[in-house]
Order: structure tokens, then sequence, then C-alpha cells
């Protein structure tokens, strides 16, 4: 009986190669996987799974890595940022004659920038150098990944020709892999294209390494920034047939309802309802340049994922960065792109071409307000600071556009499956990243100090226009700063003490607490009276003296609510009298009747069909008149669809 052949584990974790050009990163992956990346047509024609420039690396324990490799240096940086998101090993690779060349350090760091968790070095091309030479290129190798952050990265030195170090190698791989944990992958389905095909009687495929998730045949994705949805049909990984597809194993997905034209490298297929195409982040950044600092508004190479464009940075608080330090950026994409919290990526300049920055995204959209206010800037440090202790969801929370958000918008931010979702924005109340301000909504704490400063400027500017106003009305006052209306005194009484003492309710409308209305309680009950008589009294508009003596108030009581009432666009005054706003738009409508009717308007006509008084309507339409609603031509006048503000 022939032994039974297992099929071998797929554990989630990729390798990738680096290093100098021509030191011998390919041929390495040639025999540590057997695979030759100039197959790639034969591979395409054999089936639905291809390389993806990620070869299958078979270790001992029956255990396959992904190894990414694709030759030549510009390659080396789009294929190691597309598989930034899941590179778990980084294999350096230096030849023995040459050593530390500056592709080393280049690809060395990039692979820092891009969250690397483990290091080793193979040391080759040892055939063309003494022994002697050889173990003091392995010293000095050890020594540079000291330097550089690898302190105990195992050095191996391996033969390309004969497959001398070979076998440890891949030892030593066992052990990282090994040595590599992860979480549970509670996530929804992500993946960057790598590259699309069609094999002939199977259709289209799209192929790469899921950023997270999981994904079965038959269930269905969404293809960004399209929007176009797709449903799986089958899956492979490593060559093998699968029932699923999942975070960090190399994967091809082929696809129905679209075809290869609609498919392209820099595409993301995804769980629907999840991820948007954004042509904007904020991003934490570190400049690795040794000499050159980066300016405001520079333009670079943005590479994450599969995407690569040019992008503009928006630097939030200096001119420059220097060379070593970080900060927190705008980017600006050329075109759209899918991006999420804590997702890598590299900035290169292309002349000089040389990679001069990286980081992670901290949230994939843009700020709203300016880039230098203090409690922006504050607020994105602690996004920062959350990122960096790996709390996506938090990051994504504090640096986010929205203040206020529904619990549906905050799942979907999660990027969780929708159980583990629930579970972490319940976490996020109780630990005080959000308050649940009830109707569905939750508030940012983070974002009080903003929402405190927006209101108090809005209130500001309202009190200079309406110094008779006791305040501003709570949905005016939500609308005004993008709030949802039936929050924002649930918002205003969350926030801190010394930000509440800012604000007063009067009479149910909000104002600054320091804001002391041109009205009393007096004048305020004469205004009320006011607005009940010019109500009743429609077009007659009571002159002044009879409005002193019927409401029984002074003069100065009567002037002040007038001032008010006109302030607030409720009443209009001409003359000696005054009128309620809705009965002055109703002796527009009747002007605008009258004209077309008639093709004038006469004061007969107007006073019979307003009820006015001849003096009152003589008086309105003279008003009309100096507004530019009428036009008077002879003794009559014509409508003129009034050209100023009341």
């Amino acid at each position: 009986m022939s032994p039974e052949i297992r099929r071998p584990e797929f554990p989630p974790v990729v390798a990738g190669t680096a290093g100098h050009v021509d030191h011998g990163k390919t041929s390495l992956v040639r025999l540590l996987t057997g695979c030759d990346t100039d197959k790639l047509p034969e591979e395409k024609r054999r089936g639905m799974s291809i390389n993806l420039g990620f070869a299958p690396c078979l270790l001992p324990g029956n255990r396959t890595v992904g190894i990414v490799d694709v030759p030549g240096h510009i390659d080396f940086i789009r294929n190691m940022v597309a598989g930034a998101a899941t590179i778990d090993i980084v294999i350096l690779v230096v030849a023995a004659d040459d050593g530390v060349m500056p592709q080393t350090i280049e690809h060395l760091r990039i692979a820092r920038l891009l969250g690397a968790r483990k290091m080793m070095a193979a040391l080759t091309k040892i055939d063309l150098v003494d022994p002697e030479i050889v173990e003091l290129a392995a010293a000095e190798l050890e020594e540079f990944l000291k330097s550089e952050g690898f302190p105990g990265a195992a050095v191996i030195p391996v033969s390309n020709i004969n497959g001398d170090g070979i076998s440890r190698i891949r030892e030593e791989l066992d052990r990282l892999l090994v040595s590599v944990s992860r979480e549970a992958d509670h996530r929804v389905f992500r993946m960057n294209i790598e590259r699309a095909f069609t094999v002939k009687g199977i259709g289209a495929v799209a192929s790469g390494v899921p950023i997270s998730g999981k994904i079965a045949a038959g269930e269905r994705l969404v293809l960004l920034p399209s929007g176009r949805e797709c449903g799986v049909r089958a899956v492979q990984n490593y060559r093998h047939d699968s029932t699923e597809a999942a975070a960090h194993i190399c994967t091809a997905l082929n696809l129905r309802d679209l075809t290869e034209d609609e498919l392209g490298r820099g595409m993301t297929l995804a769980t629907n309802g999840i991820f948007k195409s954004t042509a904007t982040a904020l991003a934490v950044l570190k400049n690795i340049s040794p000499q050159r600092e980066i300016r405001h508004n520079s333009e670079l190479q943005f590479y994450s994922g599969t995407s690569e464009m040019s992008a503009t940075l928006s630097l939030l608080s200096e001119r420059s960065l220097p060379p070593g330090s970080s900060g927190i950026v705008r980017l600006k994409f050329s075109s759209p792109l899918v991006l999420a919290t804590g997702d890598r990526y590299i900035l290169r300049r292309l002349s000089p071409s040389e990679t001069v920055a990286g980081g992670e995204i901290l949230a994939p959209s843009g700020f709203i307000g300016k880039r230098t206010a203090p409690l922006l800037q504050a607020r994105l440090a602690k996004a920062a600071e959350a990122l960096a202790q790996g709390e996506l969801f938090g990051a994504a929370l504090l640096a986010g556009p929205q203040a206020v958000l529904t619990k549906a918008e905050a799942l979907r931010i999660s990027g969780l499956l929708p159980e583990h979702g629930a579970t972490a924005v319940k976490e996020k109340c109780e630990d005080g990243t959000l308050a649940d301000l009830g109707e569905a909504f939750l508030l940012v704490r983070a974002r009080s100090p903003e929402l405190a400063e927006a209101l108090t400027k809005m209130l500001a500017q309202y009190h200079r226009k309406h110094k008779y106003s006791f305040g501003m009305d709570f949905a005016d006052a939500a609308r005004g700063t993008g709030l949802p209306s039936i929050c924002l005194q649930r918002i205003i009484a969350l926030f801190a003490p010394k930000e509440q003492a800012l604000f007063s309710s009067n009479f149910g409308r909000l104002a600054l607490a320091t804001f002391k209305p041109a009205i009393n309680r007096r004048q305020l009950q004469a205004k009320e009276a006011l607005t009940a008589r010019l109500v009743a009294d429609g077009a007659k508009a009571p002159a002044r003296g009879t409005l002193i003596k019927e409401l029984q108030i002074s003069a100065q009581d009567l002037d002040t609510a007038t001032a008010a009432l006109v302030e607030e666009g409720a009443a209009v005054a001409f003359g000696n009298h005054l009128i309620s706003s809705n009965a002055f738009a109703k002796c527009k409508e009747i002007a605008a009747e009258l004209s077309q009717k008639d093709g004038y308007i006469d004061i007969s006509s107007f006073k019979e069909v307003s009820g006015a008084g001849r003096n009152i309507s003589v008086a309105i339409l003279e008003k009309m008149d100096s507004l530019g609603i009428t036009r008077r031509v002879g003794e009559k006048r014509i409508f003129a669809a009034g050209r100023k503000k009341i």
C-alpha cells in the first residue's frame, strides 16, 4: 500500500525576500520552492492558481509558507508593499562577494516601515569567495542587522549552485513561522488584487493575499472602487483547491459576474458595505531619508497594497519634516483607492529615485477644519498613540471626520464581523471612547472640545447679528455644526464642566453664557403680545400709537420688541407701521396675482383684495417699491419679482 499523501498545512504567514540586485534572491527562491517566475504564462495555462509573485515553500512538518519574490528593484518595492499587510518574515539576501549595498539598506528599511515581524539573512554566492571571506561577511552582516534593530537575526551562508545551506534556511523559516503568533481574525474579508486573468473553461480569476477575514466559495463580494458585485465560484490556496480564502494565505479566486477587463491590479475585493474608496487619508509618517527633509505640499509616489499613484502630502503643524523625524500628514491621491486604518505604505521620490518615508494609515479620509488647529492636532496625536498600541478601531474613531455617528456606521468603521463589531462598540462605550446618545447615535468623546469650540464661534457670530434674541434655536445650532438635532442637548450635557460652563439655555434657545440680550423679560412679554397682535391684524398694519395704547406698553418697550421682531425676520416695518412677515408675504402674492391678471397693480384693487386701508395699502406698496418687488409706472405699478433682501 502506498503511503498516504497529506495535504500540506497553510499557516497564515508570508515571507519576503529583500536585497540588492543580482545578489541571488530569485535563485534562492527557486531552490527553496522549485518555482521559476519565468514560467508565468505556462502557470496560467495549467489552471487557476499561478505563482502570484508568492512562491509556496514546503517546510519541515508539512507546513507551507508563501515567499514574495519578483526580480528587480522596482518590482521588489511593488511586491513588498503588495504583501505589506501580510509579510511576517523577511529573508535579507546579501552576496558574500559584495556585502551590504545601498539597495540592501533601502530594502531593509522598507521592510521595517512595512511592519515586518521577523528577520533572517541568507549570505549567498559563498562559492565565489574563500571561507575566511564568508566568515568575515557573515560577521559584518550580523553587525549590520543589529544596528538596524534586528539583533540575534540568523545569518545563514548558502550556495545557490549546489544548495548548501538551503536545509538550514528551511529550518530557520520553520522556526520563525512557529514563533509568529496571531490572534483569531474576526475582521471582514478584504484582498488587494495582485493579478487578474482569464482561464479557459473557468473564467475570470483574481489573485493576491487577503489582508483580513475569510470568504468561501458561493459567497459574494464587491469590487472597489467600481462598486460591482460578484460571486466567488471557486477558491485555491497555493495551487490547491480549497473551500475558503483566509487572511495571510496566497489565494486565487474564480469570480462570476465579472470579466478580466473589469479587474486589475490595485483594485480591492471585499465584503460589501464596509469599505469605501477615498481620495484622501490621514497617516502617520516617518522620514527615513538620511539627508533630505520632506516639505509641506510635496508630491511623491505612493505605494500601499497593490496600489501605486502620486500623492500630495500636507504636513499638519510644520512646513517641513527633518530626516529621521515623524509626524501626522494628510495625503491627497491622484486616483481613488481603498484604505483602512493600520494599512502600511511607503513614499518614494522619482528623481532621484529613493524611498523617503512610510508609515501607517490613521483614517481613510481627510480631516475637516484647519490643519493647524491645536485641538485637531491634539486629537490626532491621541489617534496615533492608539494606532501604535494596535488599537485600530480606537484610532479610526479618533482620526475619523465624524464627531457623531450612528451605531451602524461605528460597526462599519470597526471592520469586524457583525457580532464582534457590536462587542467592540460596547467596549468603546465602556472605556469612554464613545458615548451612547440614544436614538442610535454615538459621540466620539475626544471630539467634545472641538464641538464646544465650533459652537462657541457659531453662537458668537449669531449674537452679533441677533442682539435682541435670547439665543439660537437648538435645531438651527445642530444644523450649523453638522450634528443631529435630537442629540445636541445630550452632547452638551456630556461636555466637561469647563466646556458646559460656556453655554446657557434661555427660553429653549442656546446661547453663550456670557451673552446678555438687548431685551429684558418685560420687553420679551411685549414682544410676545406684539407678535400675537400682528398675526391677528394681518395686512391692517396698526400704527405705533395704537399699539402703545391697546397693548398697554411703553414706547421704549414697543421699540425694543419691534427691533427684535424685525431682526428675527418675523415682522416688516414701514413708516410708523408694522406688519408680520407672513402678512407681508401674502401682500406680495396679491401684487403678483394682480399684475398677472390685469397687467398692472393699482391701489384700489390691492386695497380690496388685501383688506388693508388705502393709506396702509399705499405704504405697503411703497415698501415693495423700495425692495424691488414692485416698480411704479405712472400711477400704477408692475410686479418686478423683488431683488433686495427684506
